[in-house]
């Protein structure tokens, strides 16, 4: 049990260091969107225009992406998500629809490249996401710690059980809102922070 155990830390907290530079980076984004001329750019576009050049990304993917960035800033924050398939949305960002013929403004393609970036590391935190919550319930992990006492310490990189816990929810969280599925509300910029102080 205990290699497991470490294994799925050692998963967590890739996955965790991941999560904490893209809560950052969504503040950020979704700070610039608002404050440059990139929302009137892509407010003056119509549904189907070509709104970015490398990207390659219509308005409707523009402001699909938009809204997933302000739903990740809400899920970190403990704020309610709204409940769609953004696994579908990054898929559409990552593959683009038609480039623009020119830039319409720096901040435009600047967000669309960020935004990009996001959605493809959203991608692969869902699949590092499953893969962890199947070795966790596979293994009869879960079973096990139900058994632990909440503050026990169950590796030896001082990780406790309700720390284990907490870690696990926050995945299998991302995961129902990258799936359509409904998300439970919780301070997961709190366990992120906890997350990133483990075994350090």
């Amino acid at each position: 049990m205990e290699c497991n155990i470490i294994t799925i830390q050692n998963s967590i907290k890739d996955v965790i260091n991941t999560m904490s530079v893209i809560q950052q980076e969504t503040i950020d984004i979704n700070k610039m969107y608002w404050s440059t001329d990139a929302n009137t750019q892509i407010t003056g576009a119509d549904d189907t225009d070509p709104v970015t050049l490398s990207t390659k990304l219509i308005k409707t993917e523009y402001v699909a992406g938009i809204t997933f960035l302000e739903d990740l800033e809400d899920f970190f924050l403990n704020e309610a998500v709204t409940q769609t398939d953004y696994a579908q949305t990054c898929n559409k960002i990552k593959y683009g629809s038609a480039a623009a013929p020119v830039s319409l403004s720096y901040a435009t393609e600047s967000l669309g490249d960020r935004m990009y970036d996001i959605c493809n590391w959203s991608l692969s935190l869902l699949k590092k996401c499953r893969e962890i919550i199947d070795l966790y319930y596979d293994n009869e992990i879960s079973d096990m710690m139900t058994n632990v006492d909440a503050q026990r310490t169950v590796s030896c990189g001082g990780l406790t059980r309700d720390q284990l816990n907490t870690g696990i929810n926050l995945i299998e969280q991302f995961k129902k809102m990258m799936n359509n599925e409904v998300v439970t509300q919780a301070d997961y910029a709190a366990t992120i922070s906890t997350w990133k102080r483990i075994g350090a």
